[in-house]
């Protein structure tokens, strides 16, 4: 099998090209684009404190400038940061660490007029993409790479002077396999099959 999948990467480039993360503003366009949801997280009839646990198995929520990294603030219908030790008005940004890696997500913002910048990695870390939001309302983020934490930072209306957000209504969805993958993935096969058929021809020639 891992001969396989190689013969394919080598035929067609696969995992040669950087990770695609896209953003969406419109839910149904979102929606059209990613399969099932597999779990929708509403903050409705919370407060709940640090280390409750009530996203276990589903996404860790932090405040990475917090005094405590853990910290988030959930009120009666959304959450927002506990609060920066870095930034002039104490006002951060918030992450989410995934139970298990996902490749879209979705959300609904409020602020008070800046967009601000969802910032997605990789189990070891690495960027994968960063996608711009719209200042309020629906938004959704589709990548063709596994998620495992996203940062969401701040818009500012001055420099160190942050714009806060809350968000609700936090969806994991599940990808949709293009087309063209198995269109991809076919045609490797194909040219796998005829050259072991080859080899055999000539050996028994």
């Amino acid at each position: 099998m891992k001969a396989l999948l190689g013969s394919l990467a080598v035929i067609f480039g696969i995992g040669s090209a950087q990770a695609a993360v896209v953003g969406y503003t419109s839910e149904a366009a979102y929606d059209a684009a990613v399969g099932a949801e597999l779990y929708l997280i509403d903050f409705n009839g919370l407060p709940i404190g640090p280390g409750s646990g009530a996203f276990a198995g589903q996404v860790d929520f932090g405040s990475p400038e917090a005094s405590d990294p853990s910290q988030v603030v959930f009120n009666t219908d959304a959450m927002t940061d506990a609060g920066s030790t870095t930034a002039d008005n104490r006002v951060g940004p918030i992450d989410g660490v995934f139970a298990a890696p996902v490749f879209a997500f979705s959300m609904v913002f409020s602020s008070s007029g800046n967009a601000q910048t969802i910032f997605a990695y990789d189990a070891s870390s690495s960027l994968l993409g960063s996608v711009v939001t719209n200042p309020g309302g629906f938004f959704g983020l589709v990548s063709d790479s596994a998620v495992s934490r996203f940062v969401i930072v701040n818009g500012e209306f001055s420099p160190n002077n942050r714009d806060r957000f809350f968000i609700d209504d936090f969806a994991v969805n599940a990808p949709i396999p293009e087309p063209q993958t198995y269109a991809m993935l076919l045609a490797g096969l194909l040219v796998l099959g005829w050259g072991a058929a080859r080899r055999a021809q000539v050996r028994a020639g």
